[in-house]
């Protein structure tokens, strides 16, 4: 396998995870505390971990293309998670403010996910059609979670829909 072709599928399966996030919108399960939150925290952070790792052997392939590029958004989301790791560290509860609580995950781990979401998918996301094949799989996945959602509403009991209760429409 050539030099060009490992990198490649190395950028496919970067490309591939990050893809699959866009199906978080869809992603309910009777597992966890919660139906919807908790499952969609687990599956954001390791299909991030995924890319992120396919992203790094990228890197060390090749690091003049796949380097981040610094901009004046990339420094303020730098800067924001910066200071809560700082708030993290010094709040009342560290466990917490780090990890967050169970129903939401919202710690600075959370935060850090989404800061490497947002450079991995800045630097291997390079044409403005990837990014518009981006945006028509994010609005296909609303549409979706939309038709799901309007289909309960009318009383439609949808067997691969986790219900929580009757009565409310308990999509994603």
């Amino acid at each position: 396998m050539g030099i060009m072709n490992v990198d490649r599928l190395l950028l496919w399966g970067a490309r591939g995870a990050l893809g699959l996030i866009l199906l978080e919108p869809l992603v309910i399960g009777s597992f966890g505390l919660t139906a919807s939150l908790w499952p969609k925290a687990v599956s954001f952070r390791a299909l991030v971990e995924i890319a992120f790792i396919f992203y790094i052997l990228l890197l060390y392939r090749n690091p003049r293309e796949y380097m981040p590029r610094f901009s004046l958004l990339s420094w303020a989301l730098s800067a924001f998670v910066g200071a809560l790791l700082l708030a993290s560290i010094f709040g009342i509860s560290l466990a917490q403010s780090f990890w967050g609580d169970a129903w939401r995950t919202e710690g600075f781990i959370f935060y850090l996910h989404l800061l490497v979401f947002f450079f991995v998918a800045s630097t291997i996301f390079f044409r403005r059609g990837e990014w518009l094949w981006l945006l028509k799989g994010v609005v296909a996945v609303g549409g979706v979670a939309s038709a799901v959602g309007v289909l309960q509403a009318f009383g439609f009991s949808l067997p691969f829909v986790f219900m929580l209760e009757s009565g409310r429409v308990s999509g994603t």
